[in-house]
């Protein structure tokens, strides 16, 4: 994928679970922990390796 796909993404994915975490309770605010994590990691993945993101190849370590 390339970068800015991945940081639209990511963005979207932090701003649904924020709007999880305040809005909802229960197993939706759990639900919101995990799409904050998963918006952060596709970011941090995506500026640690920004070789591989330009070249629309898989993370793959090693």
């Amino acid at each position: 994928m390339r970068p800015l796909t991945v940081y639209a993404l990511s963005f979207a994915a932090l701003a649904a679970g924020l709007a999880l975490v305040l809005l909802v309770g229960g197993v939706g605010r759990a639900v919101g922990v995990v799409l904050i994590l998963g918006g952060a990691l596709g970011a941090v993945v995506t500026l640690s390796r920004p070789e591989a993101a330009e070249q629309g190849r898989r993370f793959t370590p090693g």
